[in-house]
């Protein structure tokens, strides 16, 4: 009876996520004839921001260059009210997008239009902040905004709030692992809630608390609230909180090692998931693989690891992207107050020249002074793109650096996660009593043996020369008795890789890699010379 309604709940949210696609894309063409139609600065400011919003999760980079054109409108416009809203929006659309640092930037900005008010939305700036806070790790940032939005709250006897301010404290707490504190705050919450009821808050509290009881292994406990949590989801259900229950219900299924439940509610939560390329749908594909290697589906483990694999490359490359970028619109926030300044200067200058009517020679004395201090600031902006230019240079090799021993690494685990499929195979062979069987798993092994036998080494060197192209080319001109391997051990230690990280990658002990150093130090003839080998490595 269960596995029914839970079939057709399945079926019923499907549908509704279907009609929610045609309508969001009917949503933005409509938008986007407005915008094509429109000629004032405000309409076309506020439909900005509203594709900006539909394209979040579809066409990411778009969004945030309707987002862009929404600041240029909003610089042109330059009213408070506008600049409200473009922070607000902008920080709701980057939370979503799950870059959080600029997501903060924006609230910030927003709060100090506020900050000497007791406005309700600076209640809700600071509850944003905190739960972003949460979600980046730091508790103490996070506990502060809570903490004091709980006081105020309880003074108030604002249940409803409180409830929601408890329920973040107690998920901060979970996620922190101490889930004892998390329970005390998540049953604070519920009992507030009795008093304001709220549908969504209630889905949460149930979902948290059964996460609580997983933590504790108290399964049976953390079902009853998991069975909750599911049927109040209903057709008003946001997408990504019904995602958030399917998932919590599949880990918990798989922490119980049941592995067809555990698949069968990720696929849920796969299906109403909206944001594509997220850190969501990162976990849905972690649990979906994990369960299928468990039920021993090496073949959809594999699929779903290489998704899972995917979206986790891809959300670091977006993190560097949007830290670039962030990095990017504070300069250009920079010089644009810059050449405000000028303008207010230049605009300073005929305001005095009409009123007073100045001499020639004052007024020439003033235009010399206005243009020395032009050469100042020029020269100031010049040296300061300068700047920002070899700092850019610097970032990226440090993000090719990154880049390149993260692919290093990476491709090790994969060779030691392929060893470890052959020998299972292998020993799955051994078992097999139909020589078909045997047959087809030797053929598999020995495809594996092929695919994997590829020589890594030499598509690190390939990959190192590309970013050093002329390290190699030293080594060999200044110290041409070093071997293969003593060369590739200099190329790890040049990407500031630790002893224990270079071990793993060359299949060595840390103590082989320590001898390796010191015999490196004598080839290098650094032995008796007061200079580290990676400092000097890093100059050649």
């Amino acid at each position: 009876m269960k596995k029914s309604a839970l079939y057709i709940a399945f079926f019923f949210v499907s549908q509704l996520l279907s009609i929610q696609i045609t309508q969001g894309q009917e949503r933005i063409d409509i938008l986007f004839d407005s915008l094509a139609m429109i000629k004032t600065d405000q309409n076309s400011f506020d439909i900005s921001l509203k594709i900006a919003d539909e394209l979040k999760y579809s066409n990411t980079s778009r969004a945030i260059q309707y987002l862009e054109l929404a600041r240029k409108k909003a610089e042109e416009m330059d009213q408070e009210e506008n600049w409200k809203t473009f922070y607000r929006e902008g920080s709701l659309i980057y939370y979503d997008l799950d870059a959080f640092d600029v997501a903060i930037d924006y609230l910030l900005k927003e709060l100090a239009y506020y900050e000497k008010t007791d406005h309700e939305r600076k209640l809700e700036i600071e509850s944003q902040l905190g739960i972003i806070y949460a979600r980046m790790n730091n508790q103490e940032k996070a506990l502060f905004y809570f903490n004091n939005l709980r006081k105020r709250y309880a003074t108030t006897k604002q249940f409803d709030q409180l409830a929601r301010i408890e329920n973040n404290i107690g998920n901060l707490y979970l996620t922190s692992g101490k889930t004892d504190s998390a329970l005390i705050f998540f049953n604070y919450s519920l009992g507030n809630l009795k008093k304001s009821p709220n549908p969504k808050l209630e889905i949460y509290l149930n979902t948290n608390l059964a996460r609580s009881y997983d933590e504790l292994n108290q399964g049976e406990i953390a079902e009853t609230y998991l069975n909750n949590a599911l049927n109040l989801i209903n057709d008003a259900t946001e997408p990504n909180l019904v995602s958030f229950v399917y998932q919590a219900t599949a880990d918990h299924y798989l922490q119980n090692k049941e592995f067809e439940k555990a698949i069968h509610f990720s696929k849920l939560a796969e299906k109403a998931e909206p944001a594509i390329g997220g850190f969501s749908q990162r976990d849905i594909f972690k649990t979906l693989y994990q369960a299928y290697l468990g039920n021993e589906d090496y073949k959809n483990a594999g699929r779903y690891f290489q998704k899972y694999d995917q979206v986790r490359d891809s959300l670091n490359i977006e993190e560097k992207a949007v830290n670039i970028e962030k990095f990017k619109i504070g300069y250009d926030y920079k010089i644009k107050e810059q050449e405000a300044e000028i303008k207010n200067n230049r605009k300073q200058l005929k305001f005095l020249v009409a009123i007073f009517g100045l001499a020639i020679l004052l007024l020439v004395l003033i235009l010399f002074m206005i243009r020395y201090k032009n050469r100042l600031v020029k020269a100031k902006l010049e040296n300061e793109l300068k700047e920002v230019k070899e700092n850019e240079l610097k970032l990226a090799l440090e993000l090719k650096n990154k880049e390149l021993a993260s692919k290093t690494i990476k491709e090790t685990e994969q060779s030691e996660l392929i060893n470890i499929v052959r020998k299972d195979l292998k020993e799955i062979q051994s078992m097999a009593i139909q020589s078909e069987t045997k047959k087809a798993l030797n053929q598999l092994v020995n495809k594996i043996k092929s695919n994997s036998s590829q020589n890594n080494w030499e598509e690190f060197d390939l990959r190192f020369s590309h970013v050093y192209d002329s390290f190699y080319e030293k080594l060999n001109q200044f110290h041409p008795n070093l071997s293969a391997y003593d060369k590739r051990i200099c190329a790890l230690i040049k990407l500031n890789l630790s002893t224990k990280e270079i071990s793993n990658i060359s299949k060595t002990s840390v103590k082989s890699v320590e001898n390796t150093r010191t015999r490196l130090r004598k080839k290098l003839g650094l032995t008796n010379r007061k200079i580290e080998l990676s400092k000097y490595l890093d100059e050649l």
